[in-house]
């Protein structure tokens, strides 16, 4: 699920005026169906297609995927937009799922098979893209596994440590494991994560929050060892000058 906030304009006199009263109908990706949309985070819904205020703002909640707009107004030429992806990085399943696609190439180099156990004639009897092994306490025949149940008996199990940080277990010699926190930001001005990570801090992504200006930016005005300060910034087109954000931004960041 994720939020869509944007101020429709359009060019009067050379100027940039606000679209009010436009009707802005959203369709799932490629067809004629109407797109469910919400209010809020995915529990009330509200109508398609909406209206502009007299700002031009619209927002509204909807689930992952592609979408196309059509903003209409009389008097004004239609503006057709096709193929928006919607694509929520803090989805919880989303992470989880881009994690098991990610380690299960992996997984046999996590493997010792002791000798005499597997050898290649069965190997080559094994159904393609399966992978078999005993996940009961006691000795059994194999059985199919998913990649879940075969990260959990390797130890590397998909945790969600503390709400916006997920930690994935060290491994092949790492000393300590890797974390991917998350977060945002609603206070005024430049904000330090100083201490983000316990050990090393090795990368972030930044992206602004806020409806007050036509344009925004994140600045990553600084790195310490272990954290980052971020500074959200506006555009302002009445001095034509970068200005202080007052809606704050989005991070996601990676260390250690």
């Amino acid at each position: 699920m994720q939020k869509y906030v944007n101020n429709i304009t359009t060019v009067i006199d050379g100027k940039l005026e606000p679209l009010s009263s436009a009707s802005v109908t959203v369709y799932e990706g490629g067809t004629n169906t109407f797109a469910t949309l919400y209010s809020d985070n995915g529990t009330t819904t509200t109508a398609n297609p909406l209206t502009t205020t007299d700002t031009g703002r619209v927002e509204f909640y909807v689930e992952d995927g592609r979408y196309d707009f059509v903003i209409a107004k009389p008097g004004y030429s239609t503006l057709n937009i096709q193929d928006i992806l919607f694509d929520d990085p803090e989805d919880p399943e989303d992470l989880e799922n881009s994690f098991i696609d990610f380690v299960t190439p992996l997984l046999a180099l996590k493997i010792d098979d002791a000798p005499n156990i597997i050898d290649n004639t069965k190997l080559a009897m094994a159904p393609a893209f399966s992978i078999k092994g005993n996940k009961n306490n006691f000795s059994t025949d194999p059985q199919d596994l998913t990649a879940k149940e075969v990260t959990s008996l390797l130890g590397f199990d998909f945790t969600k440590a503390t709400p916006g940080e997920i930690v994935f277990p060290a491994v092949y010699g790492d000393s300590a494991p890797l974390r991917i926190k998350f977060g945002f930001s609603t206070s005024n001005g430049a904000q330090t994560y100083a201490t983000a990570f316990p050990n090393a801090f090795l990368a972030i992504y930044a992206t602004p929050r806020g409806n007050t200006y036509s344009t925004y930016t994140v600045s990553i005005t600084g790195t310490t060892t272990t954290g980052f300060n971020a500074y959200p910034k506006g555009w302002d087109s009445a001095t034509s000058t970068w200005v202080t954000s007052t809606s704050g931004f989005n991070w996601i960041a990676i260390g250690y």
